[in-house]
């Protein structure tokens, strides 16, 4: 499902420059896990599913936990869909907020869990996952944003680029800086906590 998706074609010069790209309807660049920085793995983890690693695709902790932190700040704070949901909505179904759709997307994260590894998982995540302007994938986002490929990315961009799924407008660099910085510090606070940084 994931090489289904559309990609960027890029015209090289004799040296090896990029002189154009072409994106058909969606600008993507798919790379392997090992092609992206660590600390975007990191940050992903941190604030997007903390126990990715742990759970079969469906989290019961973290969704009680996300349920105790909204009901305390009677607020949707926490979402509860971990990573594997999130792949599978984004591959499968729509974005609808009904109860059939969650049932179907724990049904295919479970399927995903089985057919592939955590990080061939991850790696479609972070191959799929959109970050505004029309950029989907990390690859293409850090492209866009600071103009290096995404392993290159230090532990600031890489939080910054954690950030921006949760709310790709609102989140922008480009449009919304101090949202964004916000966002950042948010996610970096998700790192600390994690043990990912000190």
């Amino acid at each position: 499902p994931a090489a289904s998706v559309s990609q960027t074609s890029q015209i090289y010069d004799l040296q090896g420059q990029v002189i154009d790209t072409f994106h058909s309807a969606e600008n993507r660049h798919s790379v392997r896990l090992s092609s992206i920085s660590p600390y975007v793995v990191q940050a992903t983890l941190a604030i997007e599913d903390r126990r990715f690693y742990e759970h079969n695709g469906f989290d019961l902790k973290g969704l009680a936990r996300a349920v105790v932190v909204n009901i305390k700040s009677w607020s949707a704070k926490q979402g509860a869909s971990t990573l594997t949901q999130q792949l599978a909505r984004n591959l499968y179904l729509t974005h609808e907020r009904t109860w059939k759709r969650k049932v179907k997307e724990a049904l295919y994260a479970a399927k995903l869990e089985r057919t592939f590894s955590k990080d061939q998982i991850l790696e479609m995540y972070l191959n799929q996952i959109y970050y505004g302007h029309g950029v989907y994938g990390a690859e293409a986002a850090a492209r866009l944003y600071f103009g290096k490929p995404a392993k290159d990315l230090t532990l600031a961009e890489s939080a910054l680029l954690a950030g921006i799924p949760k709310g790709p407008s609102y989140y922008s660099p480009h449009l919304h800086p101090e949202q964004a910085q916000a966002r950042q510090r948010t996610v970096l606070a998700a790192m600390a906590e994690t043990g990912a940084i000190a």
